[in-house]
């Protein structure tokens, strides 16, 4: 039987290198082999744009720019997400001026490597996560909202510049805190996800935003339990337990609206058996956003570094989301999410036929011939640059994927072709 011979490919790991047979011929992905590196520039925007008085109304002190603010002479004056200081408001205020959005796109942040953006974004999460979990004062405006949409979108800004360096980070970049790369990751895989399918651009920012801040009651609990080596106690259980109906609160309390959000928000523990929390939904009556929430995070968290465990081969994650299709995950997104992911995802650790240890850096049309960086020649010589090479060449085919070798450091934007 085919799905037989699907389940026996990824239950061994020496016949995965055959899972070509694992789908049919056709193996769609909403971006074949990673977007191709745009142009970036840091250059004024040019004069066609359209643009139109900064207001008063639009700025607010102490919180991030929602859009780049010029001067009567087009420099930058403020970026997008940079706090807004006095000075800046009222010079902005006078004379300040912004594109037009409705007219002509804003030009893209420039000259700055996906590994860049990804900093830039866990840095703007940990302060917005800051702001809103070290504000006791609710009547306090956070503008939680606002922040958090923004993100989103710079989110699908950078999974539509390159999708390949995103996931590649998403495998290799543990740096920093546990509660601020997971959300991130979790809201990468969603994206990209959720473009398979054909969700709106707008209604995946909602579906972002809940992927952001699922956990965001027990951000502060996941902070401790990641020091932890004792058993939970049972006040900790019950935090976990109830952590979606509290996160849902603190949402409203803060002021979002958005009905796709908060719904994804509460119901992100369901599963499709019917044994999750705390609706206790099963199979078509959760719906698509929680299952896509749900089937994301369930990858990243096995793909992470924890205190207490080495992070899951990609390999073995993507067989343990095969495993629980129909149980725990949603079998149809399942079979989704393997495809656009690869078999041989960016980030992972390969050895070719040629006796050469690399890391995939771009997905192939065929899903068992990435692009990939070598690092370590087939005499255990580490290479000083990488060589690239594409596996769907005579005698370059991915023999394995093996766990990522620790003592090589790793320069992504070298690997990924960003040195500039």
């Amino acid at each position: 039987m085919w799905w037989t011979s699907r389940l026996l490919l990824l239950l061994s790991p020496h016949l995965f290198i055959s899972i070509g047979l694992l789908f049919p011929e056709s193996w769609p992905l909403s971006n074949p082999g990673g977007s191709s590196k745009k142009n970036m520039n840091t250059s004024p925007p040019p004069n066609e744009f359209v643009w139109k008085p900064v207001l008063a109304d639009d700025l607010q002190l102490g919180e991030p720019a929602p859009f780049d603010c010029y001067g009567s002479n087009k420099a930058l004056l403020l970026k997008k997400g940079s706090i807004v200081t006095k000075n800046q408001l009222d010079k902005i205020s006078q004379d300040g001026y912004r594109i037009d959005e409705d007219v002509a796109p804003p030009p893209t942040n420039q000259n700055k490597s996906p590994f860049e953006i990804l900093d830039e974004l866990k840095n703007r999460l940990q302060k917005i996560f800051s702001d809103f979990l070290d504000n006791p004062d609710p009547k306090k405006p956070s503008h939680l909202q606002a922040r958090v949409l923004s993100l989103c979108k710079d989110i699908q800004a950078l999974c539509e510049f390159d999708a390949d360096a995103a996931l590649g980070g998403l495998h290799l970049d543990f740096t920093g805190r546990y509660t601020i790369n997971h959300p991130l990751h979790v809201a990468i895989l969603c994206e990209l996800l959720g473009q398979v399918k054909n969700i709106p651009p707008e209604q995946r920012q909602s579906i972002l935003a809940a992927a952001i801040t699922c956990n965001i009651a027990i951000v502060k609990l996941q902070e401790s339990l990641h020091k932890q080596d004792a058993p939970l106690s049972e006040g900790q259980k019950e935090t976990i337990r109830i952590h979606p109906e509290l996160g849902e609160a603190m949402l409203k309390q803060s002021g979002v609206t958005d009905e796709l959000w908060l719904n994804t928000v509460i119901y992100h523990h369901e599963k499709i058996n019917g044994k999750g929390y705390p609706g206790v939904l099963s199979g078509d009556k959760i719906p698509l956003a929680v299952r896509l929430v749900s089937l994301a995070d369930t990858y990243s968290a096995m793909v992470s570094n924890r205190s207490y465990r080495s992070s899951f081969l990609a390999q073995d994650a993507l067989r343990d989301i095969f495993l629980k299709r129909g149980g725990e995950v949603d079998g149809q997104l399942a079979q989704l999410f393997i495809k656009e992911i690869c078999i041989y995802p960016p980030g992972a650790f390969v050895k070719l036929q040629t006796g050469e240890i690399a890391i995939v850096i771009r997905r192939g049309e065929n899903p068992t011939t990435p692009t990939v960086k070598t690092l370590i020649g087939p005499d255990s010589t580490r290479f000083k640059i990488p060589l690239q090479r594409d596996c769907a060449a005579k005698g370059c085919a991915v023999r394995e994927m093996i766990p990522r070798n620790m003592t090589i450091p790793l320069n992504l934007e070298l690997l990924w072709n960003y040195v500039r």
